[in-house]
């Protein structure tokens, strides 16, 4: 049970990390579209003063030369897009307080998730290593029986080995012994000049125990 919490509250946090980085990655379009609005601002409002400072140079020129009417058409113009530009300048303050207030909360806010990231990998890994530990204590007691039945095969398998070594010792020594007294036997005849197995053999050696009767 306690096991089963724990792996749901990972979920969750884990959930939630994900929830949060994907709410960054939003924000982070919006600052960008507030970036590019201010942007556009900026270059209109750049473009408008411009204009007005043109407008402002004309009219004085008009005013020199005597063309009063000129002037006058210029400084309306300059007067009608004056308030305008006022108003983009305006826009453009409160963006750019916006775009900076949007950065430091998004650093921040990011800091903040980055940690949570790397402190969800660590009790992960914490998780992962208790889980493993767990299953091996549970296991111990097989493991420990496993590995006395493996001994004990282990044993067998080499008392059977060495028992068969010793049938093979055992045969060879004899196939030796009986070898050796085939060879003493050959050589005997060999010295008594007669042939083993054969009819003057078997006298002879019913001879021997007569004469050996008679000695004693």
């Amino acid at each position: 049970m306690e096991s089963a919490v724990d792996a749901n509250g990972l979920r969750i946090l884990a959930q939630e990390i994900h929830e949060c980085e994907t709410a960054i990655a939003r924000a982070k379009q919006d600052l960008c579209r507030v970036s590019a609005e201010r942007i556009r601002l900026q270059r209109e409002g750049d473009a408008l003063e411009s204009a007005i400072e043109r407008k402002t140079r004309q009219a004085a020129m008009a005013l020199d030369r005597g063309e009063e009417g000129l002037a006058r058409e210029a400084a309306q113009w300059i007067a009608d897009n004056e308030p305008l530009l006022a108003d983009q300048r305006e826009k453009q303050q409160r963006l750019e307080a916006r775009v900076g207030r949007l950065k430091q909360g998004l650093q921040t806010v990011t800091r903040d998730v980055q940690a949570y990231r790397r402190e969800l990998r660590m009790v992960q890994a914490t998780a992962s290593v208790q889980s493993a530990s767990e299953k091996l204590s549970r296991r111990s007691d097989t493991i420990d029986v496993r590995l006395g039945g493996m001994q004990t095969s282990l044993q067998r398998i080499k008392a059977r080995q060495q028992a068969f070594a010793d049938r093979m010792a055992a045969a060879e020594s004899i196939e030796n012994d009986l070898s050796d007294r085939q060879l003493d036997r050959r050589l005997a005849a060999l010295e008594s000049g007669t042939p083993p197995g054969s009819a003057e053999a078997v006298l002879e050696r019913i001879r021997k125990r007569q004469d050996e009767d008679l000695s004693g």
